[in-house]
Formats: structure tokens, sequence, C-alpha cells
């Protein structure tokens, strides 16, 4: 303003043409107007001014527009028009602010000062075109009626402004109204002066200062309203990423287009992603759409184009791929939002971490599905024991609908089998511990009463405070059946129904302790069938079982209720008398089982005879405990055994010397197996007619190093019992195959030796390839090798018994039936046998002066005749019985008539002395 007035001074009075001044100082007018034009429409449109600035956005815009043309003109009519519309249009248009706020915001508005820049350029260009057309503004250096009347108009449209800026009510900012007051004033006052002025006189600068600083001051004013807002901006700007740095959930903005590229995120967004901010910010490198999980992509791509397509805001939850590989649930919330400087939609948007949340919701569902799909019961009730809910399983169960006991003591299916102090105990534990567990019966709705495993545990909150309880039960009435199964075969003999050994020690211990206090005798009988083997190994296990079951009932059936009839295993049983008066009543009890034992058995139709031998302990005398009373009553047994079968024997002290000697026995004869203590005696068989020596059966004989030689009667039924047979069966096998082809190979006749299998040895599963060793270790040929097995062998399991011959005729080795006539063989199981000779069994030999052996032997051969199988009689002992056989035309005979059993070298040099032939 100072300066305007020292212009004016030094000026007044001398005109001062300067066309270039001129240029720069309109020219500078000019730019700063239309910068501001610009700047108030742009700040208009992000709701940074209010809308009455768009009017002095637009009167800026003309008097910019039109002053820049007026500033390449020289002095005329043409140039003071210029001046005149741009000072008038201005001052006319700021009028337009006093307009109500409510009024400003129709389209037509916002598009005024496009408007007014085009009325400026037309009248601009118009001027410049045609500068004829402009009206006579200027008449002898002085402005015209019409020049001084526009400029009087605008300046009043500008002192019209200055006066409602300077209003108490304008709601406008003091610092807007005082610089914008301003302004308006200098426009005014420039516009007034300029009808008094002359072209480049004092005046006429004076008027072109006060406008440039006018301007300037509108300039100051938008610089002072910009440095404010970016310090504004700059302070929100560290209050926003402050913010966004300090929540758990990823900001971020990106482009709306196919790969969401990201504009912006906060560092939260590389926890959530595992990629630095270099690595998402970088050009083409990444993007969010890239790392959502294959699955979840279609999804979310729904969820983009409805909220672009709709404008509101998407929510979203899926998965992403985690730079390490990792899946990560998160929930993305954004809102499109329209680029306020152009090109397009972004999405703003924040990401968070649910994958913790989205784990514990999975959990939750499925322990909701577990619970509803589980097979045991579940019961939730409130602290009071109200039933909040129940699954499925429980209606299963219980037969009680979920509805029925919502709200219900948990009482509701007592079944009344449990007192009050069971109740108790459970609550006091529960209240102590917590927890209960174990067994209670309950009642079904349709009255069923039944047997369940409950465990129960209180729930407590923070304060240890009980909140609920939860019962989970299973009904265990299977269980308990199948418990007392179990508890029946433990105890029970399966067979036939009667206790066990198990169950027998149980009761003998027990009925000891009641006899001791009650000061009678206990009576223990210890029995054992008499025949039972021969029949279970002739008809069968399943007519064997058949025969146990009826023994069991006969003894059973000799007995009272109070006693105890045990099955001990096999054919040997065990009776319990508790309360007898005296022995004597035991041998009533002991004579009354054998009486029923003698009687026939009638198996699968036909009758077979047995017998039993019983051995009788009485407590306390043979013993005060389960195991000294029991081998007592064991050796009675088998003293009762030795007497002749079907006898009972009461416990003697002596007894248990043979029992003794019976076990040192068996212990003898196991080192005598490994200590090569046994020898092979080998007995000659011959030729009926001839006499000469066919062959021999191999017979093992026990030179005890103390009891010199052991019958084979003593340690044979020994051997089986303890079976120790097997390991003397090999013995016997191995030593005569080397025998024999030692003989071979001094050049001896080769004649073949028959050797026994017994029952354990025939049943191997591998006999067949034990048999094949042997001979190959011994480098007998199998020719050279014959086998003797019994008749019940044969035709126990007779179709197993079959193969296994076939398969020892296969390899060369020839078989036979041993002791034929003794068992109960089938003709038509024997026929399929391939068997080469039938033996004749020594008892009917010895007997044939009677005349019913004399028919069994000669049946026995013609039978073998009809079968073409061979026959060797056994037990030859004089010239009647072999003359018998010969006019049978028995094949073989073997005997003491001939020989007795020899030693290895004796019996060889019998084959030397004799004159041999080999079959």
């Amino acid at each position: 303003m100072v300066v305007a007035l020292l212009v004016y001074t030094s000026l007044e009075g001398s005109p001062w043409v300067h066309q270039g001044l001129h240029v720069l100082i309109e020219g500078s007018g000019a730019f700063i107007a239309l910068f501001i034009a610009v700047v108030i429409k742009l700040l208009f449109r992000s709701g940074r001014l209010r809308g009455s600035m768009l009017w002095f956005s637009s009167a800026l815009a003309v008097m910019a527009l039109i002053t820049a043309f007026h500033s390449t003109m020289e002095v005329n009519s043409t140039f003071i028009w210029l001046y005149s519309c741009s000072t008038m249009l201005g001052g006319l248009l700021l009028i337009g602010m006093l307009l109500p706020e409510g009024e400003q915001t129709p389209l037509y508005f916002r598009l005024m000062p496009l408007l007014a820049a085009g009325i400026a350029l037309i009248i601009g260009s118009s001027a410049m075109i045609w500068p004829a057309l402009a009206p006579q503004m200027i008449l002898d250096n002085s402005l015209t009626p019409l020049a001084m009347g526009m400029n009087l108009v605008g300046g009043t449209g500008f002192f019209i402004i200055w006066l409602h800026l300077l209003s108490t009510v304008e709601n406008a900012p003091y610092q807007e109204r005082l610089l914008l007051g301003n302004f308006t004033l200098l426009m005014g006052i420039s516009a007034i002066l300029y009808t008094l002025s002359t072209p480049w006189g004092a005046l006429w600068w004076l008027v072109h200062l006060l406008r440039l600083l006018a301007f300037a001051l509108i300039l100051l004013h938008f610089f002072r309203l910009y440095t404010a807002d970016f310090r504004l901006m700059r302070e929100n700007d560290s209050r926003f990423h402050a913010l966004v740095e300090s929540i758990n959930a990823a900001v971020y903005r990106c482009e709306a287009t196919a790969d969401r590229r990201l504009v912006y995120a906060s560092n939260a967004m590389t926890r959530v992603t595992g990629y630095s901010m270099e690595e998402m910010t970088a050009e083409g490198a990444f993007s969010l759409q890239r790392i959502i999980h294959e699955e979840d992509l279609e999804q979310v791509e729904e969820a983009i184009n409805g909220s672009l397509k709709s404008g509101q805001p998407y929510r979203v939850q899926y998965r992403i791929r985690h730079k390490e590989g990792k899946l990560v649930w998160i929930n993305d919330r954004a809102q499109p939002v329209q680029n306020p400087m152009g090109g397009g939609v972004w999405f703003d948007g924040a990401v968070c971490d649910v994958t913790e949340s989205q784990e514990r919701e999975q959990q939750l569902e499925l322990a909701k599905r577990v619970i509803l799909t589980v097979s045991e019961a579940i019961v939730i009730t409130d602290a009071q024991g109200s039933i909040l809910d129940v699954n499925p399983s429980f209606e299963r169960i219980t037969g009680y609908m979920r509805q029925e006991v919502l709200g219900k003591d948990p009482g509701v299916t007592k079944s009344g089998r449990h007192d009050v102090a069971f109740y108790k105990k459970m609550w006091d534990q529960l209240i102590e511990e917590g927890y209960w567990q174990g067994e209670i019966w309950d009642r079904r709705k349709n009255g069923e009463v039944f047997p369940k495993w409950l465990t129960i545990n209180a729930i407590r909150d923070k304060r240890r405070e009980v909140t609920h309880y939860v019962g989970v039960f299973t009904d265990i009435s299977r269980e308990k059946s199948t418990e007392a199964q179990l508890e029946r075969l433990a105890f029970y003999d399966p067979l036939t129904q009667l206790p066990n050994r198990v169950l027998f020690r149980d009761r003998l211990s027990h009925e000891i302790g009641l006899s001791e206090r009650a000061g009678k005798i206990l009576v223990l009988l210890l029995i054992d069938l008499d025949r039972f083997k021969i029949i279970n190994d002739t008809l069968g296990h399943g007519v064997g079982d058949g025969l146990l079951v009826q023994v069991s009932n006969r003894l059973v059936a000799c007995v009272r209720k109070s006693d105890t009839v045990a099955r001990l295993g096999g054919d040997e049983f065990g009776i319990i008398l508790p309360g007898v008066e005296k022995p004597e009543d035991a041998a009533i009890v002991a004579e009354t089982i054998i009486s029923q034992l003698q009687m026939p058995f009638v198996l699968e139709g036909n009758e077979a005879f047995i017998g039993g031998s019983i051995g009788i302990a009485i407590h306390p005398q043979d013993g005060e405990n389960y195991e000294t009373l029991t081998m007592n009553a064991d050796a009675a047994m088998y003293k009762a055994k030795e007497s002749g079968k079907g006898n009972y024997k009461f416990f003697t002290p002596d007894m248990n010397d043979q029992n003794a000697h019976r076990l040192q026995l068996e212990a003898d004869l196991r080192r005598a197996i490994d200590g090569n203590e046994l020898e092979v005696y080998y007995q000659p068989k011959m030729d009926a007619q001839s006499g000469q020596i066919m062959g021999m059966e191999a017979l093992v004989r026990w030179n005890h190093p103390e009891r010199g030689l052991v019958s084979p009667g003593d340690f044979i039924p020994l051997a089986e019992e303890t079976g120790l047979i097997v390991a003397l069966g090999e013995y016997v096998l191995t030593q005569a195959c080397l025998c024999v082809r030692s003989w071979w190979d001094e050049g001896l006749p080769k004649l073949r030796v028959a050797v026994n299998l017994s029952a354990r040895q025939f049943d191997e599963e591998n006999m067949i390839e034990k048999v094949q060793e042997v001979l190959q270790s011994t480098g007998l040929p199998p020719q050279g090798l014959e086998l003797e097995i019994t008749e019940s062998i044969a035709m126990h399991d007779v179709e197993r018994a079959i193969e296994k011959v076939r398969g020892l005729r296969e390899l060369g080795v020839r078989i036979s039936i041993d002791d034929f006539g003794t068992g109960y063989s089938s003709l038509s199981y024997l026929k399929q046998f391939p068997l080469h000779a039938l033996k004749i069994d020594r008892s009917f030999v010895q007997d044939m002066q009677d005349e019913d052996d004399a028919t069994i032997v000669s049946s026995i051969i013609s039978l073998a005749k009809s079968m073409h199988l061979g026959v060797v009689a056994e037990g030859v002992e004089n010239t009647e019985q072999l003359d018998f056989l010969k006019g049978r035309d028995c094949n073989q005979v073997q005997g003491f008539f001939f020989s007795k059993p020899l030693a290895a070298e004796a019996f060889r040099q019998l084959l030397v002395s004799k004159n041999c032939a080999a079959e």
C-alpha cells in the first residue's frame, strides 16, 4: 500500500508510459487470480471450503482471464472495455456469495467456475478478433460514462461483499473474513479510483498496484491456509499412523484391480503376511490376491465384485498363505473409495489375524460335533444340579428325550438300587475333589434297570466357584455280561460247566478255614478216569467231550448240593466234601462214584465202559492247607491206579515215598535222554514158514547208573505223561537208523528196522520233515525203515492221519498198524490208509488157546490178506502158537520163542551167524 502511494506521489502530474511494466503487473495479477480460482475449486471438491467460495472462484477466474487479454493490448476502447468487464463481472459474481448455503449445491452451481471461465474466454477472444465491436470507452483521454458505470457497478459489488464479510453473522473464520474483506475493499477502491484516472497517469498506476495488492492478499490468505492445512495434515497423519500401528489390525489401501496391488500398508501387514514392506509395495512383486488360499479365492472375488457394484463395504474371512508356508486365517473389511485425484477406485481396508479365534471356533465346533456324535451320554447341569442339556446318546441310552429332562434333577433316572449313603459319599467326593467316577445302576424310561460307568466333573470359574457339573456315562450292560462270561470262563470249565482248578483251589482253601472253625473233618477226593484216553484217541475228541459231560453229571448226582465237584483238567476231577462226620462216609461216596463210573456210557449209539481211580485225603490229618492236601490225595489216586484201577485209596504217609520215587524217576529220565543212558535193543522178525530173519524191531532200554536196567513198563508211561516221549522217540529213531546203516555198510543183509511212533510224535506238525531229516542225516534209505503206529493213533482225526501216512509212504517208508485189534477201527476208514502190514497184538497171540482169541487172530490174518497187507504176529513164545500162525498163512512172527530183544552188538553177531534174507 505504501509502495502504491509512493508511486502515485512520484508520478502525479506527469504520465509515465511503460507497456512492459503494465503487462507484468496485470499478468501477475491475472496469474495469481487464476491460480487461486483453481485452488478454491479443488479444495471445494475435497470438502475443505464452503459452497459460497465457488462464487469467489468464478469471480477470480473471470477477472484473471479477461485481465490476461487486457494486458496484451494498447490503450484504446477495447483495452478499457476488457478492464471494465473484468471489474464489473468480478463484482457481480461475488454478490452470489450472499445466497443461502443450501442453494449452492446443485450441479449447475458446481459448474459455475467453469461457466464463468468460458464467458471470460469468449469476451476476451472476441475483443482480440473483433476490436471494432467494442463500445466507445474513452474520449479525449477520459473514460466515457459507460466505462465509468461498469466500474462503479463492479466496485459496488465489491463493497457489498466487503460489508457482508465484516458482519458478525458470518460463520467464516475471522482471518478468512479479514483477508477476503481487505481484498474486496481494495478491489472496490480500485474500481472507484479507476473512473477518476487517465491512462498512464499516477492514479491509473495506483489503481493497478491496488489490484495487484488485492490479488497478493488473496494469495497470502490461501498460502497461510495451505501451510495451516499442511501442518494439520502432518499432525493428523502422524496421529493416524500412531493409531494404525497401535492396533492389531493391518490397515491397507489397494487398487480395485484383479490382483489388488497394495498402495499402502501398515507395519502390522508384515506380521500378518510375513512379507516385508519393501516386498509388499514393490511394483508387480506382490498382491493380496496371489496369497489367498485357492479354496477361498472365489468367495473373496464375489465379495469384492459385490462391493464395487453396490459401493458398500465388504467383509469376508478367508485363508492366506504366509510367506513361511503356513496358513493364516484373516478377517478382511474394506470400503471402496473414489480416488480424489482421479484414476479409478481404491479399497481402504483392514485385515486381522483371526487364526487363533478361528481355531478356537473350529475346536468349539468340533467339541459340539463330538458331544452330538459320541456314543457316551453327556449331561450338563448347573451348580444346583438342574439339567441344562443332554446329548443324543443320553436320549438313546435312557429313553428320555431332551425336553423331558431339561430343568430336572439327574435323579430322574435313579434305579433305587443305591442307598442314601452311596449318594452322600459321591457328593462328598465331588465337593472335595471336584471329580467322581464309578459304576452305578440307573433306570431307563421303560423301567429297565441297567448298569453304567459314570464320570462326573465339577466345572469352576476363575474364583474357583462351581458353575456346572458335567456327567459322562456309558451303558456297560454288554460289558457286565461279558464280564460275567469271562468270570465263568475264568472259574468254570466251559465243557462241563463245573468249577475249574482255579475256583476249586479257592473253595478248598475256604472250606479248610470253615472246617477248622467248625471242628469237623473235610474230605478231598481226586478222581482219574480209566480207559478214557483210549476212547478219546480212538473215537475222537468230540465223543470224548461227550463222555466227560456224562461223567460230570454222574459225579454231581453222587454228592450233596453243599459239596463241590470240579474238573481239574483232562480226565481228572476233584470233589470237596465239607462237614463229614467220619472217614467211612467218604468211603461210601467213593464206592458210589466207582459204581456209577463202571456202568455203561452210551456214546453215539454204542456202549462204552470206563472206570475211575480215586485218591482220598482228609483234613486236617492228611494236610492243613491246599497244597499238602491235594498232593496227598494225588498220591493216593496213583496208588489206586497201581492197584488195578477201578479202586479208591485213602492217603497213607508211605505214599509220599512212592510219589517221591516217581518224581525222581522223571528227573532221571530227563537226564538219561541227554546223557546217553538209553540204549536201543533189537528183536528179530522171522519168516513164519522158513524161519529166516526178515527184519527187526527197535526197542528202547534204560540202563540206570544206580538202579540198573529199568523196565520199559516203568518209564515209557512216565515219558508219555510228561511229554518226554517225543525226545525219547526221536532218539530211538536216530540211533536205529544209524545202526542199520552201519550194518549195511559192513555188507550184512539189508534188513528193515521197525520203529514205533508215539501219539505225540505223530501229532507234531513237522513229523514228516523230522523223519526225512533223520534219514538224510543217517544215510539210511527210506526202504530200510518201517514205522509202526497204533490203531488208536490212526483212528484219531482220521482224515489228518490218512494225510500224514500218505506223506510218509511217499518218502518210501513202510507203514504198519501196531497192536491191531485192541482199538475201535472202522474198516471203511482202514481201507483208506496206504498201509503195508498189520501187526497182531501180543495179547491175542498169547491167549490163542482161547477160542475167541484164536478166532480174532484168524480174522485179522484173513482181513489183511483181503486188503493185500502183510501180517506180523508178536509175542510168539511156543511151538503151538507158531504152528497155528503158520497154518493161517501168517507172514512174519516175533517173540521170545525166537529171540529176546538184543543189544546192537549182540544182534549184529546174530545176523552174522544166521542165514538172513531181506524182503
